[in-house]
């Protein structure tokens, strides 16, 4: 295929991307199967490349999304291990409990990779969920529409817990405040995302 980008190249590469994922047109090509799935490599790939991006100066604006405490569920939080491929999503309330713990684990890193490169302290951070547990009712027979949301503003010591309702799909206007208003450590989150 040509180097020069073209409409025709790009759709080109994107159906070829496409076709080599299908086992048989891989085989045709004499290409090696894909290596197994496993969490703990995959885990241990996304940390070191999250421990990058916090640690460089250059960068200045993060985002990341993590995949935990979505399934796979294959990590046991009472041995901090991770589970053996044929293990993974044997118990999926249980695993989503081990996940979640494992996601804890994991901001708990990020803080102290932060705090190591000394950037905790000026650093806006802030934490959310695309969506709520979908399977929470067949643990508890409660369908809720919460989703975890914090902030933490540069020079933050101090809790302070929002009882209103907000709207994280509001969170692009904090988001736009918080670069408007590069200095600016006490912004209002209930007028920003409330309900109004």
């Amino acid at each position: 295929m040509s180097g020069t980008k073209t409409l025709a190249n790009g759709i080109s590469a994107v159906f070829f991307a496409v076709l080599e994922h299908i086992p048989l047109v891989s085989r045709y090509h004499g290409k090696q199967q894909a290596t197994p799935f496993n969490l703990e490599v995959m885990y241990n790939n996304f940390m070191s490349g999250v421990e990058k991006a916090l640690t460089n100066p250059k960068i200045d604006f993060i985002f990341i999304h993590w995949n935990i405490p979505h399934s796979p569920f294959g990590y046991d939080r009472h041995k901090d291990a991770f589970l053996p491929n044929e293990r993974v999503n044997e118990k999926p309330v249980l695993g989503y409990l081990d996940n979640l713990e494992l996601t804890d684990r994991a901001f708990a890193t990020m803080r102290a990779t932060l705090e190591r490169a000394k950037r905790w302290d000026n650093s806006t951070i802030i934490v959310s969920a695309d969506h709520r547990w979908r399977q929470a009712e067949k643990h508890d027979g409660v369908k809720s529409k919460l989703v975890p949301f914090m902030v933490k503003l540069p020079g933050q010591k101090k809790k302070k817990i929002i009882t209103e309702p907000i709207h994280t799909s509001r969170t692009r206007y904090l988001v736009e405040k918080i670069f408007d208003q590069p200095g600016e450590t006490n912004f209002d989150i209930l007028s920003l995302m409330g309900q109004n």
